[in-house]
């Protein structure tokens, strides 16, 4: 007897034959699913791609295959206005679909399915999920597509784990990560104060582990691998020393200056006030 299972797409598949069998295949659907996956949450189609993304690393590193696998980036456009935003592939770009002309654009090397793009771009600092490489910008969207033909910036290929992060803490201000070449081209006096050098996979681990150390908490290693966080410190001192660590770890400091340019929507301060009673402020810096 040929058995067939329903899949919980709702494909009626035999399992044993009948009308009523058929008519109670939607229950067993329904107890299935409610134990195999008790809590579920309903995401854009985009996120699948990241969802596999960590499956094939976890695969890779159950069968000690290397991990850490390298993602592709290509130029990205994005445009905003005061109150809306859109990115997207360079090429084929359009940004009359949705804004006005005259909407400020950047043009950066990025992987086009990082949802941060959009909420967190700021060419100072980082703070998307995954790393992107300033290109061109500001500038209309004309001008920008006129950039793109003559240079025809390529594509390339960055490791997304095990990230470096440079983090500035000065006048009880803890500064959001930056990337050693973005920190090798600052000017003489955003280099004062002390620095740390922490590894990470994501920016907001780093700086989340840095805030907890700087105001105290216990459980927080200031050396090495931390416990509580996803995170390893490799070393703190001055700007300088920083900067030959990241020299020491094969790490390119090549000093890479850009403007200062930031999506209005994007609503992450760029440092964190830390009080004498080691609590933090929520604080946006006018400059």
């Amino acid at each position: 007897m040929g058995c067939w299972l329903r899949c919980s797409s709702g494909l009626e598949e035999r399992l044993l034959g009948g009308q009523r069998d058929r008519w109670q295949d939607k229950f067993r659907v329904s107890f299935r699913n409610h134990a195999a996956h008790p809590e579920y949450s309903r995401e854009m189609p985009d996120d699948a791609a990241s969802e596999i993304y960590h499956l094939s690393e976890l695969i890779n590193q159950l069968w000690s295959a290397p991990g850490g696998t390298p993602i592709r980036r290509e130029a990205v456009a994005l445009a905003w206005t005061d109150t809306a935003i859109m990115y997207g592939l360079a090429e084929g770009f359009r940004v009359e679909d949705r804004l006005p002309p005259d909407a400020a654009c950047v043009i950066v090397r990025a992987d086009p399915l990082d949802r941060t793009l959009g909420n967190s771009f700021d060419t100072m600092y980082e703070m998307t999920a995954r790393p992107f490489t300033y290109l061109w910008g500001p500038g209309s969207w004309a001008r920008g597509a006129q950039w793109l033909r003559r240079e025809s910036p390529a594509g390339d290929e960055v490791a997304v784990l095990d990230r470096l992060f440079l983090l500035r803490y000065h006048d009880s201000r803890l500064y959001m990560p930056r990337a050693a070449r973005t920190a090798a081209a600052l000017e003489e006096h955003h280099r004062a104060g002390r620095w740390y050098l922490l590894r990470a996979d994501y920016p907001a681990d780093a700086f989340g582990h840095q805030r907890q150390v700087l105001c105290g908490a216990q459980s927080h290693r200031t050396d090495g691998f931390c416990r509580e966080c996803p995170v390893e410190t490799i070393a703190a001192g001055t700007w300088q020393e920083m900067i030959d660590h990241c020299t020491a770890a094969g790490e390119d400091v090549t000093p890479q200056p850009v403007p200062d340019i930031r999506s209005p929507l994007c609503r992450i301060p760029r440092w964190n006030q830390l009080t004498q009673d080691r609590q933090w402020v929520f604080h946006e810096p006018q400059a």
